[in-house]
């Protein structure tokens, strides 16, 4: 994951907001953020299914699990690993979110 912002393709402007913020946090703590930097930095956008696990698995020590992932489940982030969920579990993730909302939002 790169910490360079850039406005993606099909981004609304609530999630560029909550990305640029995101980002900002990870910059903020850039050392203990596992997907940042290192050799092992690409593991969280391959497609590689065993390697994707080894790169959940190491979003559990990150400080930033919680907010990276709620962007993730909120926005349906299919690009790689995010918050220590695969790219299957978030979208699964999503769907059941997006179900609660429109829960709640009828009268």
């Amino acid at each position: 994951m790169t910490t360079a912002t850039k406005t993606l393709p099909g981004m609304t402007a609530e999630q560029e907001h909550e990305h640029a913020a995101l980002l900002g946090r990870i910059e903020e703590q850039r050392e203990q953020v596992p997907c940042v930097d290192g050799p092992n930095a690409g593991d969280w956008v391959t497609d590689e299914k065993h390697t994707q696990a080894t790169a959940a698995r190491a979003c559990r020590a990150c400080p930033l699990l919680v907010p990276c992932r709620a962007y993730a489940i909120r926005h349906a982030e299919t690009g790689g690993v995010w918050g220590g969920l695969l790219p299957t579990q978030i979208t699964a993730q999503a769907r059941h979110y997006r179900a609660a909302l429109d829960e709640d939002r009828r009268p």
